[in-house]
């Protein structure tokens, strides 16, 4: 049975936003080995959710076998400060596609650019407009996509700080889709496809 959108969509955004008020301070510090081990345990956490949570998408027979998610490893070079440019009136809404062909409004918040290696590269940020926080929702795709990390594209969140917004790509993560075909997800807008190989957060599934 597929679940509710808003909880299918954003079960796991939740454990992924854990530690991002640790991760703006530790940002600003640059102290990798304190960064570095926090992420390891929100990792361990994460796990230890999937194995225990209702919402969780691994079925017995996964949870059996299931050994953690794989990830690349955890650097400070996938860590960027991208300045946000926020669309008028509060944003516009765009229908996003879903894996099972359905549609599902989203609003387009606004812009966001960071820069790696002296290039500039921008991504549309989202929210659910049934949410109540401020987080920043940003699905998308990039070089990687299909052959080191998930084919249908992964997610990442970050918090609105003003001006800047913290984008850590360590912790991008898989939809539950990537994991159970009875998850319905949102698949990355034509927007939001990066060229650019990023190698970080959450690999391809072994089931892929």
């Amino acid at each position: 049975m597929k679940k509710s959108l808003n909880k299918r969509i954003f079960v796991l955004s939740a454990i992924t936003l854990f530690l991002l008020a640790i991760l703006y301070s530790l940002f600003d510090s640059g102290d990798q080995s304190v960064y570095v081990k926090d992420l390891l345990i929100e990792r361990q956490e994460k796990n230890r959710a999937l194995m225990i949570s209702e919402e969780s998408p691994l079925n017995p027979e996964d949870k059996r076998s299931f050994k953690g998610l794989p990830y690349f490893e955890p650097t400070l070079e996938w860590i960027f400060s991208a300045e946000l440019k926020l669309l008028p009136d509060g944003g516009d809404t765009l229908e996003m596609t879903l894996n099972d062909g359905e549609k599902e409004q989203m609003i387009r918040v606004g812009e966001l650019t960071f820069t790696k290696e002296g290039k500039k590269y921008t991504v549309s940020c989202f929210r659910n407009p049934y949410a109540e926080d401020d987080k920043l929702f940003i699905p998308f795709r990039d070089a990687s996509s299909g052959i080191e990390s998930y084919g249908g594209g992964r997610y990442l969140d970050a918090i609105n700080k003003g001006d800047a917004v913290i984008l850590d790509f360590n912790r991008a993560y898989n939809p539950f889709c990537a994991y159970n075909d009875n998850f319905v997800c949102v698949i990355p807008p034509e927007e939001n496809r990066i060229p650019l190989k990023i190698l970080a957060g959450e690999r391809k599934p072994s089931n892929q």
